[in-house]
């Protein structure tokens, strides 16, 4: 099953009149009632079948209560949200082998399918813009936050040499707000399994050559530790390269980051489609 976590680092300012994170109505609540609102997820099942295929289905939300960590908060999210198909009816029919039919053993079939199967996943790179959106508007219940980087991890992802590019591209018109927008600097960094440095410099390569617009991608730059992606993760391997990619936005805000992270997903998922686990995290630079 493919998971996606998404982190937000900085800092959060509780504000008078907003939610306590304290009480009841934590960041789990908020956030599924969020993305429920928007209809990027639901709990599982549809609450309302007739509507389209949600991007997600929750698994965990919490604030980092740790004065001392840079974390704000973070969410986990599941992509097997295809549509439930009844596996007992759209199997073909069972088989049994000739020592079964000459014994009438009942032991002895050939294929026996799960009653309850789901349909394909959501793409990681059509999920993580509004997953990273989310999570900003949950947060900012609980007060206010100066987000300093976000990142968002995929586990068990499966092999797609497919682009999404032209429909991420299809957005940037959102961000000409301005005839002469103001730039932002930022660094991105990468992490995955079974990488070398060679493998991330080949996919910041591809990212500089390419044009989007009012994102403008730089030199390959020297990432200090606490900006590289992979967090520690229980069971995987993650290989994080300690350069990053210089990167200019029009903006800093969840919109343009999660376009950005899901941009570099698709570049990796192009070139290297047999990654099964990928970090990217993008850091604000500060003049």
């Amino acid at each position: 099953m493919t998971t996606l976590i998404v982190a937000a680092y900085g800092q959060l300012q509780p504000t008078p009149n907003l939610l306590d994170s304290s009480d009841a109505e934590d960041l789990y609540s908020v956030f599924l009632a969020r993305s429920e609102l928007m209809r990027w997820s639901n709990l599982y099942e549809s609450r309302a079948p007739e509507l389209a295929q949600p991007l997600w289905s929750m698994e965990e939300a919490t604030l980092n209560s740790d004065p001392h960590d840079p974390e704000i908060g973070r969410a986990q999210v599941g992509l097997d949200v295809g549509p439930a198909i009844d596996a007992t009816e759209a199997a073909s029919p069972p088989t049994l082998s000739e020592h079964a039919i000459a014994n009438l053993d009942p032991a002895g079939y050939a294929y026996a399918p799960h009653p309850l199967e789901r349909g394909p996943p959501s793409d990681p790179v059509v999920a993580i813009p509004p997953l990273v959106q989310c999570l900003d508007d949950a947060l900012r219940r609980f007060g206010d936050i100066d987000a300093t980087a976000f990142e968002v991890s995929a586990t068990y992802m499966t092999p797609e040499r497919r682009s999404q590019l032209s429909p991420l591209a299809g957005v940037l018109n959102w961000f000409n707000v301005l005839a002469v927008p103001p730039r932002v600097g930022a660094v991105a960094t990468l992490a995955a399994d079974g990488w070398d440095e060679r493998m991330a410099v080949q996919t910041f390569t591809f990212i500089q050559r390419a044009k989007f617009g009012l994102y403008s991608f730089g030199g390959i730059v020297r990432a200090p530790k606490d900006d590289a992606a992979g967090e520690e993760m229980f069971g995987i391997e993650w290989v994080s390269a300690d350069t990053g990619v210089a990167v200019s936005l029009a903006e800093w805000s969840p919109a343009a980051v999660g376009w950005l992270i899901a941009t570099l997903f698709d570049a990796v998922r192009a070139h290297h489609p047999a990654t099964r686990h990928l970090s990217v995290r993008v850091t604000r630079r500060v003049a």
